[in-house]
């Protein structure tokens, strides 16, 4: 879903890559849910519960300006879950 905007590219080597993807900044709705942390809760998890896929763990993380690199969020933590993950995922942009 994140990458099906992402075009394919050719470097001069060959060697084939995706774009870099841009997320809009994602709005803030009245139909946004927030939820705290646990000890065992992770972006994929927390994904999976709320929209009912692992797919969308990326744009929890960037509705919480959470970098990349792990799905891992400290305990305690008040993340909000955009009411409408897939307009997100259509909003994306490449360059």
């Amino acid at each position: 879903m994140r990458y099906n905007q992402a075009k394919l590219k050719t470097n001069t080597l060959g060697s084939r890559y995706q774009e870099s993807t841009l997320i809009s900044r994602i709005p803030f709705s009245s139909n946004d849910q927030y939820v705290q942390v646990s000890v065992t809760d992770r972006l994929d998890l927390i994904s999976h519960q709320f929209y009912g896929t692992r797919s969308f763990w990326w744009v929890i993380a960037a509705a919480n300006s959470i970098g990349k690199g792990t799905m891992a969020i400290q305990e305690g933590a008040i993340l909000r879950l955009p009411a409408n993950p897939s307009a997100v995922s259509a909003g994306l942009t490449g360059y």
